[in-house]
């Protein structure tokens, strides 16, 4: 059986105001007119800023922790090697991505669509996340 590990680092808070819940492993950005502090929302393109990791399953009007270094458990949005680049995907999904979009980090263990994965947030020194 395969260990599970993550090393939590550093949080934030994070407000849902989408009107669903943003669930456990997504990708999230500060929303961009926002209407209460520390309002996120899902990233849903490979270039998107990324805040972080969403620790627990945030449902709609709550405030929850936002990953933004360490190990953390992230979302796939498709295959993705081991060792390979994530960046973030449609409906806050990670997958493999080119130079060109927002790093996210190193995937630690192999990813699939719709299962969490082991990222290493910032990669080797060349993360965008904004924590």
């Amino acid at each position: 059986m395969a260990e599970t590990r993550y090393r939590l680092v550093a949080t934030r808070p994070g407000r849902n105001a989408s009107g669903v819940t943003i669930v456990k492993g997504s990708l999230v950005k500060v929303k961009a007119a926002p209407t209460y502090a520390d309002e996120i929302e899902l990233c849903t393109a490979a270039t998107d800023p990324i805040l972080g990791v969403v620790i627990a399953d945030i449902a709609t009007g709550t405030t929850g922790a936002i990953q933004t270094h360490g190990t953390a458990q992230v979302l796939g949005a498709e295959a993705v090697a081991i060792g390979a680049s994530v960046m973030p995907g449609l409906a806050g999904g990670g997958f493999s991505g080119t130079a060109a979009n927002t790093d996210v980090g190193i995937a630690n263990t192999l990813g699939a669509a719709a299962t969490l994965f082991e990222v290493e947030l910032g990669g080797p020194g060349n993360s965008r996340i904004r924590g």
